[in-house]
């Protein structure tokens, strides 16, 4: 299996429009470089992988930022559909998702996190995530993180002991418009360690 369909390192100002990845260990690693950042990743459409369907780090710290529109990933049994993973150094501000479905056969669909020093803002809108436990689940990423118009769906009826939204760590959460569908086991809001605002 290839370790990856693209994978960049240190990039800072890149269009990557359209194009499908499958069967990869990650269909799609960014390692962003740059306070001042502009990655954009639209209309792709990632399949099968074992690791990560789009992989988000930073290059170095406090690196930012990165847009990702119209994507569509069904990662594997062992896959994130969309990772970001909680490094004190390596960690990216200033991220905007929209229009975008992201899908597991794995217990967790999207994970992203950032540094627990303050970090810039994230956003999510009109994002679809599906997994067998907890499709979205957002830690320690600082600053401020909006959603708006999410749908998590739970595959399976979902994983007793996982909730369908989990978030904890310090930082400021909006969530304007979340919807659960497919549950039938587990729970559905998992709040507990956040430490900040949840609006």
């Amino acid at each position: 299996m290839p370790k990856a369909g693209i994978s960049i390192n240190g990039v800072r100002n890149t269009t990557i429009s359209g194009g499908a990845f499958s069967d990869n260990v990650t269909d799609l690693y960014l390692g962003i470089r740059g306070t001042g950042a502009n990655v954009i990743v639209e209309g792709v459409e990632c399949n099968g992988a074992s690791r990560a369907g789009i992989w988000l780090q930073g290059s170095a710290a406090n690196v930012g930022g990165a847009t990702i529109t119209g994507a569509r990933v069904n990662a594997g049994e062992t896959a994130r559909a969309l990772y970001s993973p909680n490094d004190e150094i390596h960690y990216v501000n200033e991220v905007r998702i929209s229009d975008c479905d992201f899908a597991t056969r794995y217990l967790t669909a999207v994970e992203v996190s950032a540094s627990p020093t303050p970090a810039a803002n994230w956003s999510f809108s009109n994002v679809t995530c599906t997994a067998r436990g907890t499709p979205f689940q957002a830690y320690q990423f600082g600053g401020q993180m909006t959603i708006k118009g999410m749908r998590l769906v739970l595959s399976d009826g979902g994983t007793e002991g996982y909730s369908a939204f989990r978030c904890y760590g310090a930082g400021a959460m909006i969530v304007d418009g979340l919807m659960i569908a497919g549950q039938t086991v587990g729970t559905t809001l998992d709040t507990r360690r956040f430490v900040g605002s949840l609006v």
